[in-house]
């Protein structure tokens, strides 16, 4: 406990270093009151049952230290479902297709859901349960948000630990990369129509906070922009990493008389990380921003 106070300390002198983007939508727990992302005042009592319709959610309430309070979840059909626990819970569908009659049988105190599972969650506020939206926009809500998760369960000590590792942990890496060496990148969404995720995205934070300057940038503020694939050959980025998890997408670039024009391509700079860390807004953020730094900073 003694480290983690020590982390924690250190980790707050060097935060005003990180945190350059505001805080516009994290959630605010204080004295049995909730806050969400759509600025509802939830007045709470005790909350011991809850349902997390969104699996970056569950992940949050995990690493608080409070996974017991979970007595059903929602999971995610594409991608990996975190932590291995989590198959233990009752099921209430997936994020897209809540099951109603499950979650009511579950008889939760809160049900928190986002944009994905907005749905559901109107369906449950509707029938009178308490329910709060929680739509990180950027990764300081994100880790905020985990820590006010657990104020609403219980404590935040353990989460404000975690979030004090992560900050360190970007701080380490900023001291790693060389100055006057900054590769360039795109973070492709969809290779045909070209689509890239653009600024105002936590993938562009991500490729920041690795070292990387995304190059999407200078084409739109839309999160994720279409452009044109002579645009992508002009810009020639060093890397570029794919939002789809498929070995047959890189080998389609290598094979393509066109994509295969970039040095990116050319280098072997075409990579698939793991999208979970990356796409969904979860605190471990923090291993796909260490992910592309490594792959980018060897």
């Amino acid at each position: 406990m003694k480290n983690h106070r020590i982390k924690y300390t250190l980790a707050l002198l060097v935060s005003f270093v990180f945190f350059f983007l505001p805080v516009v939508s994290a959630i605010n727990y204080d004295s049995g009151v909730l806050i969400d992302d759509l600025e509802k005042r939830i007045e709470l009592g005790s909350v011991d049952r809850v349902i997390s319709l969104e699996p970056a959610i569950t992940e949050a309430i995990y690493l608080a230290g409070h996974f017991d309070k979970l007595v059903g979840v929602a999971r995610s059909a594409r991608s990996a479902n975190w932590p291995a626990a989590v198959e233990q819970l009752e099921s209430v569908g997936t994020i897209r297709h809540v099951n109603i009659e499950k979650a009511v049988d579950l008889d939760p105190d809160l049900v928190l859901g986002s944009g994905m599972s907005r749905e559901g969650l109107e369906l449950l506020a509707k029938l009178g349960y308490q329910t709060a939206y929680i739509d990180p926009k950027n990764i300081t809500d994100i880790w905020n948000n985990m820590i006010e998760l657990g104020e609403l369960l219980g404590d935040s000590e353990q989460a404000q630990a975690q979030v004090a590792e992560y900050k360190l942990t970007v701080e380490e890496i900023k001291d790693q990369i060389r100055v006057g060496e900054q590769k360039t990148a795109f973070f492709l969404y969809n290779i045909n129509p070209v689509m890239a995720m653009g600024r105002d995205t936590i993938p562009n934070q991500v490729l920041e906070l690795a070292g990387a300057k995304n190059l999407a940038l200078d084409i739109t503020e839309e999160g994720n922009p279409s452009f044109s694939l002579e645009r992508l050959l002009e810009l020639d980025p060093d890397f570029i990493f794919l939002a789809m998890r498929a070995v047959s997408a890189v080998e389609e670039l290598k094979n393509d008389p066109v994509w295969s024009q970039l040095t990116a391509v050319k280098n072997n700079n075409v990579h698939l990380p793991p999208t979970e860390y990356i796409l969904r807004p979860t605190p471990r953020v923090i291993y796909g921003i260490k992910e592309i730094n490594q792959l980018v900073y060897p």
